[in-house]
């Protein structure tokens, strides 16, 4: 789900141009990133046909332990769908990693990693209903919450629910934008 979920989303069509190769990257990626959270904030869904879900970091959870990235790859490298790394994606992930990087929010806070609605389902308030879980977590901890988005769809969607951009790059001349995106403490 959230593979076909972010299939449009400009920063992976930047990064990986080939619709067949999107897919199958797509699908390693979110495969290792559900791993990344589980550990360190959690891994949510809206419903039991996973409509939409949600990854989040806790305060001071994020980066996530490098190790645990690795031991996924080794794992689901031999897979025949696995492709080799594109070019694109080689030469052009790694400035991506140092902007987000760089733009990652300083204060504590929970993080939304990643949020994704099923393209069958977006606007049916399931996107809503994950963002108030986060935004619960958040409140419950006393902290910040901070996300970052490469779509120009999405900001009025994550403004809706208090989120203000606080910075915006491009990481290379031809990139999509990088927003940052943080609500302040509640209360």
């Amino acid at each position: 789900m959230l593979a076909r979920s972010f299939d449009d989303d400009p920063m992976f069509r930047y990064l990986l141009p080939d619709d067949r190769q999107r897919a199958a990257w797509l699908a390693f990626l979110f495969g290792n990133s559900v791993e990344l959270t589980l550990a360190d904030g959690g891994a949510w869904t809206s419903d039991a046909e996973l409509s939409a879900a949600i990854l989040m970091a806790e305060p001071g959870r994020y980066p996530f332990q490098w190790s645990r990235g690795l031991n996924y790859l080794v794992r689901f490298w031999d897979r025949p769908a696995m492709p080799v790394p594109t070019w694109q994606l080689a030469r052009a992930g790694l400035p991506v990693q140092r902007a987000l990087d760089q733009l990652h929010c300083k204060q504590p806070h929970v993080y939304v990693y990643v949020l994704g609605v099923d393209p069958g389902r977006q606007g049916s308030g399931a996107g809503g209903k994950m963002m108030r879980h986060a935004l619960a977590r958040a409140d419950a901890l006393g902290v910040a919450l901070y996300l970052e988005t490469t779509n120009p769809q999405n900001l009025g969607f994550y403004r809706h629910f208090g989120l203000e951009v606080t910075a915006e790059v491009a990481c290379a001349p031809g990139a999509p934008a990088i927003w940052g995106m943080l609500r302040a403490v509640n209360g």
